[in-house]
């Protein structure tokens, strides 16, 4: 999640113009996920700007493709760079257009951050009790996600198939007792619940506790990125005199 940066949807039309130095497209934004104000005027003149040669950490863009771009204002023009995050919006995965178009806003709160070591944090997140389930939660400091898959390539499985987002407290709520003796008592007990409720969500976001959400998709992935691992680790082991 680009939180820091403006970050749209847009339609690259064709070439404006190029010359030695520069190349500017012709655009149109299709789709704000965020947008200051300064970016939304710079825009909203149909052009983007970016260098002509890749050396200079120029962009290339193929005409009529849709893109999601971040980028910088400069002089009242938005330059793209290789630096920038700009990737075609067919290319994305299900899970992250999904992450764009609905959960932005809730994934601005938790940050990805790489974990310090690999071979101790990987697969925390896989297990289902909630002992480990919780172990990998504070494995990481409140307010990230640990990007284990990140050299993966296309098993790069957290990037592709998952977000990293706060996690919501789940608690469960007492019956109500029929006997109309125990009203008011029960009555006392439901404040008392519904207190203890609002503490724990209050301490939740002062822990700003965040993780990746699972998909089924995202559990296959991980678990064929494991199955290789182990596959590459037998085959080494084997030519070892």
């Amino acid at each position: 999640m680009k939180c820091r940066h403006s970050i749209a949807l847009i339609n690259v039309r064709r070439v404006a113009k190029n010359d030695q130095r520069v190349v500017s497209y012709i655009i149109k934004v299709k789709k704000e996920f965020k947008m200051t104000v300064k970016a939304r005027e710079a825009l909203s003149k149909g052009l983007i700007w970016t260098s002509n040669d890749e050396s200079t950490c120029g962009r290339k863009f193929e005409a009529n493709t849709r893109y999601l771009i971040t980028g910088r204002i400069i002089g009242e023009k938005p330059w793209v760079s290789v630096c920038n995050y700009v990737e075609q919006w067919t290319s994305l995965t299900y899970k992250q257009r999904k992450g764009f178009r609905r959960l932005y806003s809730l994934g601005c709160r938790c940050k990805v951050r790489e974990p310090p070591s690999q071979s101790y944090y990987s697969y925390r997140h896989m297990q289902s009790n909630n002992e480990t389930a919780s172990q990998h939660r504070l494995a990481a400091r409140p307010g990230y996600c640990h990007w284990e898959t990140r050299w993966a390539n296309k098993y790069d499985c957290q990037a592709l198939h998952s977000m990293c987002t706060p996690v919501t407290p789940v608690f469960s709520t007492h019956k109500k007792l029929a006997n109309s003796k125990n009203e008011m008592k029960q009555h006392g007990k439901h404040e008392h619940q519904q207190m203890k409720i609002k503490k724990k969500k209050k301490a939740s976001m002062l822990l700003h506790e965040c993780r990746w959400t699972v998909s089924p998709v995202y559990r296959e992935c991980m678990q064929t990125r494991e199955e290789n691992r182990n596959s590459a680790n037998s085959n080494s082991n084997f030519d070892e005199p």
